[in-house]
């Protein structure tokens, strides 16, 4: 059985809107951890199987066991038997890293400058099939994204003002391990591209947001 974390935020975004803040109020997610940088060839924990989680969010109906068991293990490398089209985003200490079932595919340096606001990242990775800002203050996600360990990001307003988590892509999320993240203004949904509005499908796998210590 998945064992729940003793601190952990999980945002299901079932094609409603989830607003983490509101300006002036902030929301701060934090899991105090050392700053640790991983080594070039291996980052994370490897999930064991591709099968066996058993969290349905708030709908009992829901069974996400065919998506993916440990989501912060999204981007964990090298890592064998992951679905070919999982992929994901790795915020390091020192680097911006994407991953594609379990293999490192480009790792871009960063400063090492804390925190990196996400705009940031959406420049480094320049490839809108991955992450990309279609007007001012909008960012749209399309694979998993995760803050390693003891790092710092800042999703804010008037930078951003809205985060899209696209729907239908396997193992789309948002969230970190013992890393922090401060939403200030900000809006986080669902969506769905088709009908460029918040998706409302309950067939389809759902995004969310998970911080866990």
């Amino acid at each position: 059985m998945r064992r729940r974390p003793s601190r952990s935020l999980v945002a299901a975004l079932l094609g409603i809107v989830a607003c983490f803040a509101v300006a002036p109020a902030v929301v701060l997610l934090a899991a105090p951890a050392p700053p640790a940088a991983a080594a070039d060839d291996e980052a994370g924990s490897c999930s064991k199987t591709a099968t066996g989680n058993n969290y349905n969010g708030t709908n009992a109906e829901r069974d996400l066991t065919s998506v993916f068991p440990d989501w912060v293990n999204a981007v964990s490398y090298p890592c064998e038997g992951y679905p070919a089209d999982v992929r994901g985003i790795r915020l390091a200490p020192d680097a911006v890293e994407l991953v594609v079932a379990g293999r490192l595919e480009r790792r871009i340096p960063v400063s090492g400058a804390t925190p990196i606001g996400l705009p940031d990242v959406v420049r480094l990775v320049d490839d809108p099939s991955w992450i990309r800002e279609p007007s001012p203050g909008v960012i749209e996600i399309l694979t998993a994204f995760v803050q390693a360990p003891g790092t710092s990001l800042l999703v804010a307003a008037p930078d951003v003002t809205e985060v899209r988590l696209v729907t239908g892509a396997p193992g789309v999320f948002f969230g970190g391990l013992k890393a922090t993240a401060r939403f200030d203004g900000v809006t986080v949904t669902s969506w769905d591209e088709t009908t460029q509005s918040p998706s409302e499908s309950s067939g389809a796998e759902r995004p969310h947001v998970l911080y866990e210590d």
